[in-house]
């Protein structure tokens, strides 16, 4: 592993130099002197954020003042309270309609305060996004994005040759790789800045806090993951500018705030160029993985799918992600009928399955690990998913994937030969249900909380029926298994389905820019456009 290049900045070498000290004199005076000071200035620190955040409240309501750092504290509290306030039930438009309003008066002070700052166009954009206003949450987001690139060209930051990825955001969970994997893809087309890609990633948090340390493993093909305690100290008095915005990247010079956006774009000139997938299992990872399945009776050579249905134990809070495993028994008989094995992945806080012949329940087995994770989602013949992020490392292996009761839409980037059907929508005070063209919109598809469907759109949801979930599998299979032949009618609805996603904005920030993947052709067949 190389050695971090280190900033030119004076501030920084200096800093960097004395972090080093402190490593190499542990025992000195003068060290644990300092650590004593370190320790009182963070407490004076969390004493002042505890005071600021009441004065930053009493500020808002100050006109004329532009206090940056208490109006910033102020705006981000705002962005807070409406976390909750578009959550809530009962909902409180008005309570919405007024914090709307303060943030647009401290944007507007704080703009005056600080012309060039970045951080509260990024608030704003959170904002806009939480009450659904998807044009302001892109455009404040892309205005914060430049002038972020414009202090990083100022402060010289540009000429080092490296970005950093943030720690928590890469290694807490795996549906946050895509936007790396974005930023990867998009570097090897030569459609960004052409530079090293650091993760810092102390050996206690990758222990502890990591959603799988054995894909992220397979992450050091592209990326230099920087474990070295002395590289660490090193790495953590850079400036903070350094670390890449997963949510924004820009191609060929145009900022693209939708990250599902990006990922359709990026993997679209992927495939143009006839580029692989990213990964392909070690030798040693599959034999392993393939002798661990022998002890459940998997012959070498019988084929399986993985079926991941995302349930509130893990994380909760997304119910409208979630769905009833029980509506995916007829679909795996459908996969056993073929001779197929089926592998229910998750987590051990998952309702246990009943007993089914060539189904393993690895979910809650003991056997469960992070290097068996990868081999499963890597080594399947297809992966049926949910609206959770595990479906992605299935991806990333070249694994055609099927996704059902999938929202939001605006998450559908999926390559050709995967399929997905979404969960039906219907006004919360009509009961009429939404058609497709709807489910499609921008504004429908950008919705990713339960509070956006419920409260800000006036949306309910319903799963998929077991019925539904059985038929887009059986689609998947049928074309692997070289079955299917859709008829002039059928592909005509499909054509006519994707046309109809360019035209209603499906990705935000792509223009005239269509899903790529096939919807389930008996659910279209149901459903109006």
């Amino acid at each position: 592993m190389q050695t971090v290049t280190t900033s030119p900045n004076l501030y920084q070498r200096c800093l960097i130099r004395a972090r080093t000290y402190v490593l190499n004199h542990r025992e000195s005076p003068v060290v644990m002197l300092a650590r004593a000071l370190f320790s009182l200035g963070y407490l004076l620190r969390r004493l002042g954020a505890m005071i600021g955040l009441p004065l930053a409240r009493l500020s808002a309501h100050v006109p004329g003042l532009r206090f940056a750092p208490f109006l910033s504290i102020a705006l981000r509290d705002i962005s807070s309270q409406m976390t909750v306030a578009t959550e809530a039930e009962p909902f409180e438009p008005v309570r919405v309609h007024v914090l709307q309003t303060r943030a647009k008066d401290l944007f507007q002070r704080l703009d005056k305060a600080q012309p060039g700052s970045p951080d509260h166009w990024d608030t704003m954009s959170r904002i806009a996004y939480k009450t659904g206003d998807v044009a302001t949450c892109g455009e404040m987001a892309a205005k914060a994005f430049s002038l972020r690139e414009a202090r990083i060209r100022d402060k010289g930051l540009d000429q080092l040759g490296f970005r950093l990825i943030p720690t928590s955001i890469f290694v807490r969970t795996i549906g946050n790789v895509a936007a790396f994997e974005t930023y990867v893809r998009a570097g090897r087309l030569g459609l960004r800045e052409n530079c090293r890609l650091i993760l810092p990633l102390h050996p206690e948090t990758k222990r502890q806090f990591a959603a799988n340390p054995s894909y992220i493993d397979y992450w050091r093909r592209y990326i230099d993951i920087i474990e070295d305690r002395k590289e660490l100290a090193q790495l953590k008095y850079l400036d903070e500018d350094l670390y890449v915005d997963p949510r924004v990247i820009d191609i060929n010079g145009q900022p693209l705030p939708f990250l599902h956006s990006a990922v359709a774009r990026i993997q679209a000139e992927w495939e143009t160029k006839g580029l692989p997938h990213l990964f392909t299992l070690d030798e040693e990872h599959a034999a392993r993985g393939w002798q661990a399945l022998t002890r459940y009776g998997v012959a070498p050579g019988e084929w399986f799918v993985c079926l991941h249905v995302r349930t509130s134990g893990f994380k909760g809070g997304d119910a409208f992600r979630e769905a009833g495993i029980e509506d995916y028994f007829d679909a795996i008989r459908a996969v056993t009928a073929r001779g197929g094995w089926v592998i229910r992945m998750g987590d051990p806080s998952m309702p246990a399955l009943p007993a089914m012949d060539r189904v393993i329940d690895y979910a809650l087995s003991p056997d469960k690990s992070d290097w068996m994770d990868v081999f499963l989602c890597a080594a399947c013949r297809f992966f049926i998913g949910t609206s959770s992020g595990l479906y992605i490392v299935a991806d990333t292996f070249g694994r055609p994937f099927v996704q059902t009761n999938f929202l939001p839409t605006g998450a559908v980037f999926f390559r050709p030969g995967n399929l997905f059907i979404p969960k039906r929508l219907f006004d919360r005070t009509t009961g009429k249900e939404l058609t497709l063209g709807e489910v499609m919109s921008e504004r429908v598809s950008y919705a990713a909380s339960n509070g956006a469907y419920r409260n800000i759109l006036g949306l309910d949801w319903k799963d998929n029926s077991a019925k539904e979930i059985r038929e887009v599998v059986i689609e998947m299979m049928d074309a692997l298994d070289g079955l299917s032949a859709h008829s002039a009618d059928e592909e005509r609805t499909q054509a006519m389905f994707r046309d109809m996603t360019a035209r209603n904005g499906t990705l935000p920030g792509l223009h005239n820019f269509p899903i790529r993947c096939r919807i389930g052709q008996k659910f279209l067949n149901q459903s109006h456009i």
